[in-house]
């Protein structure tokens, strides 16, 4: 198994409209960990991922694999709230996009996240959760060194919500990969995390580490106060 890349955020600096989202942000994420990223909307938590992803560049600042000294390029991949598939391809080709030759693998990955017999069907065949394990599989048939999820299960109602949840983290356990998560839901956050990062005026306001054992029960009197704690800080 290739190893995993973690990365470094090293004085990143982002603005709009001469207001700084992200402020000098120092971070580090260690290979393989998952990390979440919270706080209130415009504190620059999608703004973070897009300058990961490359998909913006920074005013000031980088962004660096770890440990240093990386010779490969690191692979990127970013699932988002939307679900983003091609309507006029199937689940399996949506999953195989800008690949050729992978349909063994995709078929496999479709099976993973419980879309076996689906193959063939449109996004407009499927629901919403379904699209959004679409999208999962694609993401993860390019086994990423970094796994951006920005809000991916922001739009699903709470018990697909929950199933889509379960699903990462077993998938993760098969295939571990540096992740970072973008939500507004504490719960999610603390469930799915090895740490989460509460973000606030463009800088780090509070890295927690759940050092909880998986699978983690969402009525655990630790889970639940530092849940309240997060959403105390939030709120005040």
């Amino acid at each position: 198994m290739t190893p995993s890349i973690g990365l470094r955020l090293d004085d990143l600096t982002h603005a709009y409209a001469g207001r700084n989202v992200l402020d000098r942000l120092n971070l580090d994420v260690l290979p393989g960990q998952f990390v979440s990223f919270i706080g209130a909307s415009g504190t620059g938590k999608s703004t973070l991922l897009r300058l990961i992803a490359r998909l913006e560049k920074p005013i000031s600042g980088t962004v660096s694999p770890l440990p240093h000294g990386t010779s490969r390029d690191v692979n990127v991949r970013v699932m988002f709230q939307e679900d983003r598939l091609l309507p006029w391809w199937t689940a399996l080709q949506n999953v195989q996009l800008g690949l050729r030759g992978r349909e063994t693998d995709a078929r496999r990955l479709l099976e993973a996240v419980g879309l076996a017999g689906r193959e063939s069907l449109w996004p407009s065949q499927l629901s919403g959760g379904q699209k959004q394990r679409v999208a999962l599989a694609r993401a993860l048939i390019h086994k990423p060194d970094w796994l951006l999820l920005d809000e991916p299960f922001g739009a699903l109602d709470a018990l697909t919500r929950v199933t889509a949840q379960q699903l990462l983290e077993d998938m993760l356990r098969e295939s571990p990969r540096t992740v970072l998560l973008v939500t507004h839901d504490v719960e999610e956050a603390l469930v799915l995390s090895d740490r989460v990062v509460v973000l606030g005026g463009g800088r780090v306001l509070k890295d927690l580490q759940v050092d909880l054992p998986r699978p983690r029960h969402r009525d655990n009197a630790r889970l639940v106060a530092w849940k309240q704690e997060l959403l105390d800080g939030l709120l005040h």
